[in-house]
């Protein structure tokens, strides 16, 4: 297939960093790459496919760990693009490409010429990464928006105290003012 081969993952279990199951659902897009098609065959055969799957699904599960239930629900972004980048430390391997200037290369990549296969990942690229829905149960809907109503509490008595606070330092201004003004 000359053009991009895309993944879905509709509804995949991951843990998040405090250890609880969600689901995400995510797309990606990842090309081969024309200067190592013969490498790509001669390794994994028509069968690439499969194997590619399976290395994109294990990059998303490992990295998924690393993110926070807020993370997830305020920091799509974040976690977009760290994915993507898990995935293409798996896939893309750390080679540059055969010709910079015609393709873009990661930052920090190794000349093609001397790459070994192993260093040449799985001889494709990826591109793009979409982070489409996060499912979390009720449950941890709950507990998410008590911590969320915990914290603006927090922050109110926070405030309130900071008011009362200033209040009081502008009442011995003005009383100073008052003294000097006698």
């Amino acid at each position: 297939k000359a053009d991009a081969h895309i993944e879905y993952f509709k509804e995949l279990g991951v843990f998040n960093k405090e250890k609880m199951a969600i689901h995400i659902t995510c797309s990606l897009q990842y090309f081969l790459r024309k200067e190592d098609l013969s490498r790509l065959y001669r390794k994994y055969g028509v069968t690439y496919q499969a194997i590619m799957r399976s290395t994109i699904l294990a990059a998303i599960r490992n990295n998924a760990a690393g993110y926070s239930i807020n993370e997830y629900l305020q920091g799509r972004t974040l976690v977009a693009k760290g994915l993507l980048e898990a995935v293409k430390d798996a896939v893309d391997g750390k080679c540059c490409r055969a010709s910079c200037t015609e393709h873009k290369c990661r930052a920090g990549c190794i000349p093609y010429d001397t790459c070994t296969d192993k260093q040449r990942g799985m001889f494709a690229e990826v591109r793009f990464l979409q982070l489409q829905e996060v499912k979390i149960t009720a449950e941890q809907t709950q507990r998410y928006l008590t911590q969320v109503l915990e914290q603006e509490k927090k922050d109110t008595e926070v405030f309130k105290q900071g008011k009362t606070v200033t209040e009081k330092e502008t009442e011995l201004l003005r009383k100073e003012v008052e003294v000097l003004a006698e």
